[in-house]
């Protein structure tokens, strides 16, 4: 299994550094957001095992489309202290969820109220 970079950011721990185009999976929920800011708008809540593809990358801060909507938006790889929040996806899970992304329909939104909100973690 080849070794992804990590990288110590300022007072954002340590981050692991994914390739545009990657899929990765959450490892716990987390929040899509409209901004690479924390304090941007919620879009929803994306649960644990949810398949996104990586776009672009700004500190522990990752730019995804969700390959089940099609939405994109920003979620945290990492907590601050350095605990991983997503992982790349198994090879063959990725490849069948990309594919079936390019039909899916874009749409589901909302928040959920109760969730947690693991970029303020």
């Amino acid at each position: 299994r080849p070794q992804r970079p990590s990288h110590r950011g300022k007072a954002q721990g340590t981050y692991d550094a994914y390739a545009p185009g990657s899929v990765i999976a959450t490892r716990d929920s987390a929040q899509m957001r409209s901004g690479e800011d924390l304090t941007s708008d919620r879009m929803y809540e994306i649960k644990a095992g949810h398949l996104c593809e990586v776009l672009g990358q700004a500190g522990r801060r990752l730019n995804v489309r969700d390959l089940e909507t099609g939405e994109v938006g920003w979620i945290s790889s990492a907590t601050k202290a350095g605990a991983r929040l997503v992982q790349p996806a198994a090879e063959d899970q990725a490849q069948l969820l990309a594919h079936s992304a390019s039909s899916a329909a874009a749409g589901q939104g909302g928040t959920s109220d109760g969730s947690r909100d693991i970029d303020e973690v």
